[in-house]
């Protein structure tokens, strides 16, 4: 780039502390060896290297990364955590990114190539011997340089994508860089009527809600301000927030309750995918506000990851990205049955070789190969456990705080190795970290139930079916409460408990056998036979041994005065099988 360009930078490779950064690649190679950065994560490193050696405060560098004004703090700590990461264990450098307390960063190299400054230049960036104003002139134009950088960046990570169809000419737009799929805002809620000195209740909630949501490892919350921003923007006709989903709501007395509304809506689509309202009493409502939070983040949580699914369930497969084919996963799982268990291992394969760094498609697979195992799906069962087991176990070591990680070594704990005092640890940390998940709490349940707790059991399930009544696999938590009433020997309650699941899911297998267990041990053999019948007839590969399996694996220990084993002998008299 020349002079009168007035700009000091250009995209071409450059080097520092022995490695080769090539931005329009996104890789960093070394005598070490090679890595693939985020578009993000080189957007810092090029900005870091416009002014090697000298400060760049934190302002500075979250308007050069985010030009829309979409970054945090939060954001940024990641994308200086990641690249220090790549740097250390990739390329054996270390403390090259120096943290200046209270202030930002510094790049502590020697950068060779077009990032370097022009060696007419002083420390401050102007050009020794002239007018300092032209010096600043030059300096203003740094901003654009980056955004360039992110453009370039932009277009290189979209040719490592899959082929996608015509919505690929519309990702070019930062929002579709962003470090996770799913971006979401928390509007102010609203408050209507009452008093107003309790009016701060309403921005108490919507501050509580954010901080239920952010334990949610993948969606992106926007932070309050700029959601405070967005809401008068609108109300001017000016609505310039970048996210795909928005929530919002308002706050009223009526009588001596408070009535919270909460809605949910698709930007892109301008549908309400959810709406729900919440009454507390006015007296102890600051008893009551944490558990109606957290039921309204679970239900957020929970309509956002349907939402997700379906949005791509019709898409072509061929076509899709890394993350839509984890999404189209997700959605072949509700089905539940051998052929949906092993399609789901497929497309997370598939998602892995596409990107062989996905966390949350090894995560994925890991959980369906001990979901297959356990269901007695897998074509080799052994095979699949020990898989589970080594990706678990690389998982947990990368991140020790992952909360699906965490839950599916719960289930691998549960399922598998029957370990109820080991997967009751890991599913309570799980939650602990994300409580808005209401399947790993419907797990926890079961395992309760199972292990000699069924009222705290049976408490945690109905929350979870509470909390989030239209999620797919609320079919299942049912299944599970049937499970619970089972070991207590309450037949008729596993009974209604069964209908429920079958009314959410009337494509379960396993529902069926599930009633003609009840239904044997209830000593009705005829309508046992039937619901056997429907079981095979949905699928051919289905029998009393595989259903037994499924039971057995996840703990169940038969009910007061009987063992599983004679309740099964019982049972397989009565289905002739």
């Amino acid at each position: 780039m020349n002079d009168a360009d007035g700009e000091a930078f250009s995209l071409d490779a450059f080097e520092f502390s022995g490695v080769l950064a090539e931005p329009s690649a996104l890789r960093l190679c070394s005598s070490s060896g090679e890595s693939t950065l985020e578009p993000k994560v080189m957007a810092l490193l090029v900005a870091l290297t416009q002014r090697p050696q000298q400060l760049w405060r934190r302002r500075e560098l979250l308007e050069a990364v985010w030009p829309n004004g979409l970054g945090s703090d939060e954001g940024l700590s990641r994308l200086v955590s990641l690249l220090r990461k790549s740097l250390k264990v990739d390329h054996d450098i270390d403390d090259v990114i120096t943290t200046v307390p209270k202030l930002g960063y510094r790049l502590d190299a020697t950068v060779t190539g077009h990032y370097a400054p022009r060696p007419d230049t002083d420390a401050s960036g102007e050009e020794a011997g002239t007018d300092p104003a032209a010096g600043r002139r030059g300096k203003r134009t740094a901003p654009f340089a980056i955004i360039a950088a992110i453009l370039v960046i932009a277009i290189a990570a979209l040719a490592f994508a899959m082929m996608r169809n015509d919505d690929a000419s519309a990702a070019g737009s930062e929002s579709e860089l962003a470090d996770t799929q799913v971006s979401l805002a928390v509007l102010p809620i609203e408050y209507n009527t009452g008093s107003a000195e309790r009016s701060f209740l309403a921005e108490g909630i919507t501050r509580d809600i954010i901080a239920k949501l952010s334990r949610v490892q993948d969606i992106r919350i926007v932070p309050y301000s700029l959601a405070r921003d967005f809401a008068t923007e609108a109300d001017a006709g000016n609505e310039s927030l970048d996210v795909r989903y928005i929530v919002s709501g308002s706050l009223s007395e009526e009588g001596s309750n408070y009535r919270l509304r909460i809605d949910l809506t698709d930007r892109q689509t301008q549908t309400q995918i959810w709406s729900n309202g919440f009454t507390r009493p006015i007296e102890g409502f600051f008893d009551l506000q944490d558990q109606a939070i957290q039921e309204i983040a679970t239900a957020l949580f929970s309509e956002i990851e349907a939402s997700e699914i379906q949005r791509v369930s019709s898409r072509d497969e061929f076509i899709l990205d890394v993350y839509e084919l984890i999404q189209r996963a997700e959605d072949e799982r509700y089905r539940y049955g051998r052929e949906p268990g092993l399609r789901i291992v497929e497309l997370a394969r598939r998602a892995i070789a596409a990107d062989p760094d996905s966390q949350a498609a090894k995560t994925l697979l890991a959980t369906q190969l001990v979901l297959n195992a356990t269901s007695s799906f897998s074509v080799d069962r052994e095979r699949d456990i020990a898989e589970a087991r080594r990706l678990i176990g690389s998982l947990r070591q990368a991140d020790p705080r992952n909360a699906e990680v965490l839950s599916v070594a719960g289930q691998l704990a549960l399922y598998i190795d029957t370990d109820r005092s080991s997967a009751r640890r890991l599913l309570s940390a799980a939650l602990e970290i994300n409580p808005n998940d209401a399947h790993t709490a419907a797990i926890l349940g079961l395992a309760q139930c199972y292990g000699g707790e069924p009222d705290e059991g049976l408490a945690l399930l109905r929350q979870s079916e509470t909390r989030a009544p239209r999620e797919r696999r609320a079919s299942l938590w049912a299944w599970f409460r049937s499970g619970c009433f089972n070991s207590r020997g309450d037949f008729p309650s596993s009974r209604d408990a069964m209908a429920d699941a079958i009314d959410r899911n009337p494509n379960n297998a396993h529902f069926y056998y599930a009633l003609a267990f009840v239904e044997c041990m209830e000593n009705r053999p005829g309508v046992a036979h039937e619901h056997a019948l429907e079981a095979r007839r949905i699928d051919p590969h289905m029998t009393l041994d595989r259903y037994r399996g499924a039971v057995i694996g996840a703990g169940y220990s038969g009910s007061p005065g009987m063992s599983a084993d004679r309740q099964f002998t019982k049972v397989a008299t009565c289905l002739d099988e």
